[in-house]
C-alpha cells in the first residue's frame, strides 16, 4: 500500500515528532539534548512554512502570533506559548488524523520505553517523597520524568492519543484497560489529579461514544467548560475568605494559596512577566490558567480564551465527540495541573485550533518556495501486512498469551518478595523532601555521603546522590 504525501506536510511531522519526543523521554528545556531536538524541530518548522502557500491574510495572522510569542517569550523567558503557535500555525494543509498517528507512535515508544527502563532500575530518574495516603512519608516515582504528576499527565496523553485514532473501536473493554494502566501509574506517581483526569477522560469519551448525538443542555454546558475553568482559580483565589478559603486550599493541596500569591504580587500585564524572578522552587504555578495569564500576559490570554470558546462552539455544532472530550479533559486538568501552556508540549486541544485557523479559501496566495514542494510516495505495505500478521496471531493466541503474561507477573511478584531485602534506611536529596515534612520532622537532619561509601552499605537504598556536595536526608520508619 502506498500513500501520497508532501514534503511540507513531512516537514511538519518531523517537528511535531521532534518536540513530542524530547518531552516523551523526560527531557527539559536548558538540557543539550533538548536544545538539539528543539533545533530540529525549529529547522523543519520553518521548511514547512516557506513550502507553503498562504493567503494575506493567513501570512499577516501567522506574523502576528509568531511575533507575539516572540515578545512573551523575550519578557517572561518561557518559551511554552511560542511552541504551541508555532504547532498551531504549521497546521495548514496538514491531516490532522496523521499528526494524532505520528504522535501516538512516537509517544507510544518514548513514554513505554522510558517507564519501562526507570521502573526495572536500567535508568534512575526523578523521586519526590510526600506525606500522601495517610502515610507519613511516601515515596513518589517520576519514572524519568521531572514529577510524578508529570508521569501521570504523560500517560493521560498515551491514553488520548490511542483512544482518538480508535474513534468507533474504542469501547468498555479498551476502556478497562486504559483504566488498569491507570491504576499501575498512580501505584508509582501517587498523582490524584492524574488518576482523576484519566478517570475523568476515559467515561467522558465512553459517554461521548455512546451518545449519537448531543443535545442543546448538554452543548450549553460544554460551552461553559472554558470559562468556568478559566476562571475558577481567578474567582475563588481574590474573592474567597477566611474558612471558605482554607478549605478549598486545603482541597486544592494549596494551589489557591499560591494563584493568590501571584496574582497579588505581580502587576497586570499585557506580555507577561519574568518567570525567574516570581518562580521558586517552593513557589509554582499550577493552575494553567493563572500560569498563562502571569507568564504571557493580558493579549495572548485574550486570544487562547476567543480560541478554546469558537473552537468549542463550532465542534459543538459539528457534533464532534471523539475531540471534545480531549478538549474538556485538558482544560479541566489544567485546573490543577500547568501542562496547558508552558514547554512541556501535551496540551493536544490546541491542535484543533488549527483547523478553525485556516479555511480553504479561493483566494490569490503568497508563493514563497512552494515551487519546491514535491509530492513524495511513501510504500507502508510492508509495514502494514507485518502489524496485521502480529495482530492475527495475538487474536489467535489470545487466551495462552494473556495466561502466560499473567502468571509470569504472579511468580515474578511473588519471587521478588520472597527474595527482596528491605531496607532498614533509604537515603533521598533533601531538595526531594516536601517541605512540610522538614519542617514537622526536626530529626530529619541533611548530611554528605562519600561518594566512594555511596554503595558499601546493604541495608540502605540510595536515590538522586548526585556527588559529595549533594545534601542527603536519611529516611525510616513509614515510608514505603
Amino acid at each position: 500500500m502506498k500513500i501520497k504525501i508532501n514534503l511540507s506536510e513531512i516537514l511538519y511531522y518531523v517537528f511535531f515528532a521532534a518536540l513530542l519526543f524530547a518531552k516523551g523521554i523526560g527531557l527539559y528545556d536548558g538540557q543539550m539534548w533538548y536544545k538539539i531536538f528543539l533545533m530540529l524541530g525549529l529547522v523543519a518548522w520553518a521548511g514547512k512554512m516557506v513550502l507553503t502557500k498562504y493567503t494575506v491574510k493567513e501570512f499577516v495572522m501567522i506574523a502576528g502570533l509568531v511575533l507575539l510569542g516572540g515578545i512573551t517569550y523575550i519578557v517572561s523567558g518561557e518559551k511554552g506559548a511560542l511552541l504551541y503557535i508555532l504547532m498551531i500555525t504549521g497546521l495548514k494543509n496538514v491531516a490532522l488524523k496523521r499528526v494524532f498517528t505520528v504522535g501516538a507512535v512516537v509517544w507510544s515508544a518514548s513514554f513505554v520505553g522510558l517507564t519501562w527502563l526507570n521502573a526495572t532500575h536500567i535508568l534512575e530518574g526523578p523521586i519526590k517523597v510526600h506525606a500522601k495516603l495517610g502515610m507519613d512519608m511516601i515515596i513518589r516515582w517520576g519514572l524519568g520524568y521531572s514529577h510524578p504528576n508529570v508521569l501521570h499527565i504523560s500517560y493521560l496523553v498515551f491514553v488520548m492519543f490511542l483512544v482518538y485514532l480508535m474513534d468507533e473501536k474504542f469501547d468498555l473493554k479498551a476502556a478497562f484497560g486504559f483504566m488498569l494502566g491507570n491504576v499501575i501509574v498512580f501505584v508509582y506517581s501517587v498523582s490524584s489529579t492524574g488518576v482523576l483526569a484519566v478517570t475523568f477522560y476515559l467515561i467522558l469519551s465512553l459517554y461521548m461514544r455512546y451518545r449519537k448525538r448531543l443535545s442543546k443542555a448538554e452543548k450549553g454546558f460544554i460551552q461553559m467548560v472554558f470559562p468556568i475553568c478559566a476562571a475558577s482559580f481567578f474567582v475563588a483565589s481574590l474573592l474567597l475568605k477566611g474558612q471558605a478559603f482554607d478549605i478549598v486550599n486545603r482541597i486544592t493541596n494549596t494551589r489557591l494559596n499560591l494563584a493568590r500569591h501571584f496574582l497579588t504580587s505581580t502587576s497586570p500585564t499585557l506580555f507577561g512577566n519574568k518567570i525567574s524572578e516570581i518562580i521558586t522552587s517552593q513557589l509554582t504555578m499550577d493552575n494553567s490558567y493563572v500560569n498563562l495569564y502571569v507568564t504571557h500576559g493580558g493579549v495572548l490570554t485574550f486570544l487562547v480564551g476567543a480560541a478554546y470558546i469558537i473552537l468549542i462552539h463550532k465542534y459543538c455544532k459539528e457534533n464532534r465527540k471523539t475531540e471534545l472530550a480531549i478538549i474538556i479533559t485538558c482544560l479541566v486538568a489544567g485546573v490543577m495541573e500547568p501542562f496547558l501552556f508552558n514547554t512541556s508540549f501535551k496540551n493536544l486541544s490546541l491542535l484543533f485550533v488549527g483547523e478553525i485557523l485556516f479555511v480553504n479559501e479561493q483566494r490569490k496566495t503568497l508563493q514563497m518556495m512552494s515551487k519546491w514542494d514535491r509530492e513524495i510516495e511513501v510504500s507502508i505495505g510492508g509495514m502494514r501486512e507485518f502489524f496485521i500478521s502480529k495482530k492475527q496471531i495475538y487474536l489467535y493466541h489470545k487466551k495462552l498469551i494473556l495466561s502466560v503474561c499473567l502468571m509470569t507477573s504472579i511468580i515474578s511478584g511473588f519471587g521478588y518478595h520472597v527474595l527482596k531485602q528491605e531496607p532498614q534506611q533509604i537515603v533521598v536529596p533533601q531538595k526531594d523532601i516536601d517541605v512540610a515534612i522538614l519542617q514537622r520532622r526536626s530529626d530529619l537532619e541533611p548530611f554528605y555521603v562519600d561518594a566512594s561509601k555511596e554503595k558499601t552499605d546493604e541495608n540502605v537504598v540510595m536515590y538522586g546522590y548526585v556527588d559529595e556536595k549533594t545534601e542527603m536526608i536519611a529516611c525510616e520508619g513509614d515510608l514505603i
